[in-house]
């Protein structure tokens, strides 16, 4: 009896010499009268879908000599692909096996499938790989263009909007007496069905002063914690008083602090509160411009100017 370890390198070499058997008829066919180079002969498995197990392609220069494809579960039925087969010839490989040979072909099959998917997954990956770098390299200069001449248009509107907003604040100015605040404007066309906003974006900051009006309001608000209610209030006020990761005070807090001290009256709350607000230093983090015009129904409709929006 056949040892089971020996069993399934058996049924491969049967496979094989079956394989190699009908690649060098083909390779006498299609080459007549020519030696065979080793260098251009190859073979490849490749797992394909809806088969148990990997194809076997025998191909000399290129040239597809046969190809072996199993078709049963068990991995000992197998159809054959060649130019000298006027027909597909379907092989059947009958060995006579104990339940142990069985098992153990089994497991080998299991081993094969097991090996081939890892390939096939490998494969996959590399392919996704090359395909998120050949994307990459197409898509970036495509972009960066794209960001330049936005930037460009960008700088071009604000320049040639300089000379009228100017004119905007000296009229402002003659009128009110004082300078425009305004963090954005508005410009709309005399038909009113066009109309551009520029601006910019405002983060919050505040001097250092500001620490010496929170010292304040913290020994202010930490003397009232006598009662539970009073204890509230100085939790109320302390997470008003808490900054941001950046460590930054957040001016819509101070507001609603503002109207906390008010309520209490007490002097050296105010000024503390006070202290606080004229330390306020806002910086401007960008600048922006939105256009709008008005559709058939007379909705004005924003144009899209990002990549998000477009």
């Amino acid at each position: 009896m056949r040892k089971s370890q020996d069993f399934a390198s058996f049924v491969i070499r049967e496979l094989n010499k079956r394989t190699i058997s009908i690649s060098i008829r083909a390779f006498k066919k299609l080459f007549p009268g020519q030696e065979l180079r080793k260098e251009d002969l190859s073979i490849e498995y490749k797992t394909v879908n809806n088969l148990f197990l990997p194809v076997c392609t025998v191909r000399y220069k290129g040239h597809i000599l046969c190809r072996r494809f199993n078709i049963d579960m068990l991995g000992l039925k197998y159809k054959y692909e060649s130019p000298i087969l006027n027909d597909n010839i379907m092989e059947t490989n009958t060995v006579q096996m104990t339940q142990a040979e069985l098992e153990q072909f089994r497991a080998f099959q299991a081993e094969q499938q097991k090996k081939a998917a890892e390939a096939k997954a490998k494969e996959m990956r590399q392919t996704y790989r090359d395909m998120v770098d050949e994307e990459i390299e197409a898509a970036i200069p495509e972009l960066m263009a794209i960001s330049s001449d936005i930037r460009a248009v960008k700088c071009k509107v604000q320049e040639n909007f300089k000379s009228i907003l100017e004119m905007k604040q000296e009229m402002f100015r003659m009128q009110k007496g004082k300078d425009l605040e305004n963090q954005s404007h508005t410009f709309t066309n005399s038909k009113g069905d066009k109309r551009v906003v520029l601006g910019v974006y405002v983060t919050d900051g505040y001097l250092d002063t500001a620490d010496e009006g929170i010292a304040i309001i913290r020994e202010y608000i930490e003397s009232l914690a006598t009662d539970d209610k009073s204890r509230a209030l100085v939790g109320m006020v302390m997470k008003l008083l808490a900054k941001d990761q950046k460590g930054t005070l957040k001016a819509s807090r101070i507001i609603q602090l503002r109207k906390i001290a008010e309520e209490t009256g007490d002097a050296r709350f105010l000024e503390g509160v006070k202290i606080i607000e004229e330390a306020y230093s806002p910086a401007i983090s960008k600048t922006f411009i939105r256009a709008e015009y008005k559709d058939e129904n007379g909705i004005w409709k924003s144009i899209p100017l990002g990549m998000t929006e477009a």
